[in-house]
């Protein structure tokens, strides 16, 4: 029986997983939330999810939602995956 990605016909290098900050997560009145957003390195998705998820309803409750309300209130989330991120990567290189 054949897998999933040898029906993809897919190598190995091409095979792609989210294990990191996207690069532009929002803009004007749209953002992604979840693995679209940002994921923990070797973690559970589901905290991803639920704190991206809570801080994008925060920021567009109290602040708005145009580009500059969600870059002042989801951007210091999304910088604390990316430091979540590189002390895992640190952990699990020793």
């Amino acid at each position: 029986m054949t897998s999933f990605w040898d029906r993809l016909n897919l190598r190995p290098a091409e095979r792609r997983l989210v294990v990191g900050v996207a690069s532009q997560p929002y803009g004007e009145r749209t953002a992604a939330i979840g693995d679209m957003a940002t994921s923990r390195l070797y973690k559970d998705g589901l905290r991803s999810a639920h704190e991206t998820g809570a801080a994008l309803a925060e920021a567009l409750l109290t602040r708005g939602v145009d580009a500059e309300s969600l870059r002042q209130t989801y951007t210091p989330l999304l910088a604390h995956f990316k430091r979540d991120n590189r002390f895992a990567a640190l952990v699990f290189h020793i």
